[in-house]
C-alpha cells in the first residue's frame, strides 16, 4: 500500500475538494495499467489517498534508450 498525502493546511479549499474528487474517480476505475485508489480522505490535518503499491526494482531500473530521430522530432515540435 502507497499513501499519498498532502497536508491539508497548504491547499486552498479549491486544491482540497480537486485532491479528494481525483480519489474518488479513480477509487472508481479498474484497468490493468491503473494504480488502484483503495481509499481518501483527512486524518490529523492530513488529506491522503490509500493505493496499491508499484513494485519496482530501482536499482536495476534504466531509461529507455532515445533515439536521435526522437530527439529531432521532439525539437521541431517544441519549436514550432
Amino acid at each position: 500500500m502507497a499513501l499519498k498525502t498532502i497536508p491539508a493546511d497548504d491547499v486552498t479549499p479549491e486544491e482540497r475538494e480537486r485532491f479528494l474528487r481525483e480519489a474518488q474517480i479513480c477509487a472508481g476505475l479498474y484497468h490493468p495499467n491503473l494504480l488502484r485508489v483503495h481509499d481518501s480522505g483527512e486524518a490529523d490535518g492530513i488529506l491522503y489517498q490509500a493505493m496499491d503499491l508499484l513494485a519496482c526494482q530501482y536499482p536495476s531500473w534504466k531509461p529507455p534508450a532515445i533515439s536521435a530521430s526522437w530527439i529531432s522530432a521532439w525539437s521541431k515540435l517544441a519549436s514550432a
